[in-house]
């Protein structure tokens, strides 16, 4: 019977942490709903046709062949970013920002306008325990995970569509594999 008893204790002191720490966390949203969904697919296409109106004709042509190279394979996504963005002039790099500005709050109100919550809403969640990742060094300055917004890398996610965008995101590895 006392062996028993340990056994359920050993099990209780394990297993409650672990369901603990397995419970979505404030603030976690599921997917968009189809009326959501409808919404930022239509200022996506909107957007995008905004900024491709912005360019010169020969200068979204080269957008269009340097977009081509990265769905090949061929070329790295920051590097085509860096690509058109030394390709665009300033008049035409700020277009395209504005475009990105547009959308993204056309983007934040079909969120709102369904009863969710802006992706940016609600204080930060708090530090993990592990902080950032070893030799991570300090955020970019301008903000975002790779630095301030930039015109070539905004017209990059929009010329893709969300299947191409995945493929070419790093995929997770297994830790049980022999």
């Amino acid at each position: 019977m006392k062996r028993m008893l340990l056994l359920v204790a050993l099990c209780a002191a394990v297993g409650v942490p672990i369901a603990a720490s397995a419970q979505a966390g404030p603030g976690m949203q599921g997917a968009p709903t189809p009326e959501q969904r409808a919404m930022m697919d239509k200022a996506r296409i909107d957007s995008k046709a905004t900024a491709y109106n912005a360019l010169t004709p020969a200068h979204a042509a080269a957008v269009t062949a340097i977009v081509a190279q990265v769905v090949a394979g061929s070329l790295d996504r920051r590097a085509a970013g860096a690509q058109i963005d030394a390709l665009l002039t300033p008049v035409e790099q700020k277009a395209v920002l504005a475009a990105s500005d547009k959308s993204r709050a056309a983007m934040r109100a079909a969120m709102m306008a369904a009863g969710g919550r802006p992706p940016d809403a609600g204080p930060p969640p708090p530090p993990g325990p592990g902080g950032p990742p070893p030799g991570a060094g300090p955020p970019p300055p301008g903000g975002g995970r790779f630095g301030p917004p930039s015109a070539g890398r905004y017209l990059l996610m929009v010329s893709m569509s969300r299947e191409q965008m995945r493929s070419l995101m790093p995929r997770a590895r297994s830790t049980s594999a022999p």
